[in-house]
Parts: structure tokens; C-alpha cells; sequence
């Protein structure tokens, strides 16, 4: 396994660097990213995704650490991540193998349309990262991904080749969604307008650059007072408004801790805090150490 301590955010584009050698994406767009050679990105850890991202295990089984938690996946499982998701200290076993698809918010949205609730409510609720497939799901995602690789790897001419590629992949995204919808209760009509509150601030917040903002910036967002936006994130998670900003904001401080060579004072500037004295409470209350103490120790397991 190979470590690189400068960790990597994974943009849009069809060519990455490793060791000098060119590792090639199999399709890339402003939206989309397929790729077959996993493996090869996996050595290029810890990697920190900017989009959602679907691993399918084809064989063999792989554990790493997905934002400070390990999380396995083996034969005929999905993985699925939502942007931001830091990933390190993978594991993996020598006969693995998997699928990678990434997507955009943007396009997953335009996929979606409605259902985009289910996506979220799974992501950002359930917290689901592993999802078992049975032989019926496995049997549609194989012929699914056949016609995807065919549409790659079609080398004549089609005006249309990326509206053909979107269809067949939003095709497998809706698939995806309701198969993950089969679990879930449906709500009562008054809930629903809620619950579409509670999904655009989780989505703001994921969004937002620097986290650490108030309840009333992410509700003047919304459009909605602090107070209303507090009960309909009570109602749908059981968790204050404040509770998630400071569950997604504690996660970009850990990985700017963990993963980067910024100064203490550099990540303060960064996550938005006034000075580095009053981010330094903020990490030691949530933490139970100092942001200097949490690196160092964090480094010092890591050898």
C-alpha cells in the first residue's frame, strides 16, 4: 500500500499522476466520472471526493476509513459516499476489483428530479455507506453496465454519444434509488413540505465553503426563520440545526488536521473562526484536545 501524506481532491478531469505514470479515467465530463482501474486511484491515498461517489465490488473485499470510521466492502456490495467524504488507510484484498461511478449534486439533481429526497434521506440521514445487492439487483447492474461500456466504447461517430451515456446512467441511478426507497416509510403529505426544507439545508450546508456559520445565515438562505428551520431538522433527524453544522463542520477540521500541512492559524482563517484562540476551544470541546495535540497524535498512529 502505498501512502502519500499531501492527500488528494479528486477534480474533474480525465488524467491523474502517479509515481510519474499516467493513470486514465475511462469517461470524464463537467458532471461525470467512470472509472474502471480503481485500484490504481486507491494508491493514491487518502483521496477526498468532490462528488458523490457509487463503488460497486465486483470481487474481493476492501476496508479503509471513511471520514475517521472503517467501513469494508466485498463482492456484490455498493459503497456510496456523498461529496465531501475523506478517505484513507485502504485495505485490499489481492484478487479486488470494482466499479467506480461519480456524480455531480448538479446532475444527480437533474437524474433525480423529486425522488432526490430518497438520495438525500440515505446519505445524509441514514448514513448508509454499505449496501448488500441480491442476485436480481446484481443481474440488472451487469446489464446496465454492459450498455454503459458499450456506449464507451463506441468508436464511431454519434452526435448524441453523452445524452445516450446520461440516460443509461440515470437509468441505473433511478434503479439504484428504488431499490434504497424499498426501506423506507413513506411520509404523511404535511410532513413532506419538512421534510424538502430539511433536504435543501443538508445540501446548503454540504455546499457551503465555510461551515461555520449560524442558524440564521443557513435559514436566511432558505428563506425560512432560525426557529422554523430548528423544528423541521428536529422532526426529520432528531438533531438542531446547530447540531449538523457542527457535525459538518468538525469534518472539514479533521481532515485540514489530519490530512494537510496548514498552519493551526491557516485552518482557523479557512473554516471561517474570528482567531485561532477561539478555534482551538471550538476543536478542544469537540474533540476533548487541542487542534496541535489531535495532529500530533493523529500522526504519531499513523507512524
Amino acid at each position: 500500500m502505498i501512502e502519500i501524506n499531501t492527500p488528494v481532491d479528486l477534480p474533474h478531469q480525465a488524467v491523474y499522476d502517479k509515481n510519474n505514470e499516467r493513470i486514465s479515467i475511462d469517461y470524464s465530463d463537467d458532471d461525470i466520472m467512470i472509472v474502471d482501474n480503481v485500484k490504481q486511484i486507491v494508491d493514491i491515498m487518502p483521496i477526498r471526493m468532490s462528488m458523490n461517489c457509487i463503488i460497486l465490488c465486483v470481487n474481493g473485499q476492501l476496508q479503509m476509513d471513511i471520514n475517521g470510521k472503517t467501513s469494508r466492502i466485498q463482492k456484490n456490495q455498493l459503497l456510496l459516499c456523498p461529496p465531501n467524504t475523506f478517505m484513507e488507510n485502504f485495505l485490499f484484498s489481492v484478487d479486488f476489483e470494482c466499479k467506480a461511478l461519480c456524480l455531480t449534486n448538479r446532475i444527480l439533481q437533474t437524474f433525480l428530479h423529486s425522488r432526490i429526497n430518497v438520495w438525500n434521506h440515505v446519505m445524509y440521514v441514514n448514513k448508509l455507506k454499505v449496501c448488500p445487492l441480491h442476485e436480481k439487483d446484481i443481474h440488472f447492474a451487469d446489464k446496465l453496465y454492459d450498455s454503459i461500456r458499450a456506449c464507451l466504447d463506441y468508436d464511431g461517430q454519434s452526435p448524441y454519444r453523452k445524452e445516450v451515456l446520461q440516460s443509461l446512467i440515470c437509468g441505473a441511478i433511478m434503479g439504484l434509488c428504488g431499490m434504497l426507497s424499498l426501506g423506507m416509510d413513506p411520509l404523511p403529505e404535511e410532513r413532506q413540505a419538512g421534510e424538502n426544507i430539511f433536504q435543501r439545508f443538508l445540501e446548503l450546508v454540504q455546499q457551503t465553503p465555510v461551515k461555520h456559520q449560524t442558524v440564521e445565515y443557513y435559514a436566511a438562505q432558505l428563506c425560512i426563520t432560525p426557529k422554523y428551520l430548528s423544528v423541521v431538522c428536529k422532526k426529520n433527524s432528531d438533531k438542531t440545526a446547530n447540531q449538523w453544522i457542527q457535525e459538518y463542520t468538525l469534518s472539514d477540521i479533521i481532515y485540514y488536521l489530519r490530512s494537510t500541512d496548514y498552519s493551526i492559524k491557516e485552518i482557523s482563517n479557512k473554516m471561517g473562526f474570528p482567531n485561532s484562540s477561539f478555534f482551538g476551544k471550538y476543536v478542544k470541546e469537540h474533540t476533548g484536545m487541542t487542534p496541535k495535540t489531535y495532529r500530533e497524535q493523529y500522526l504519531a498512529k499513523r507512524g
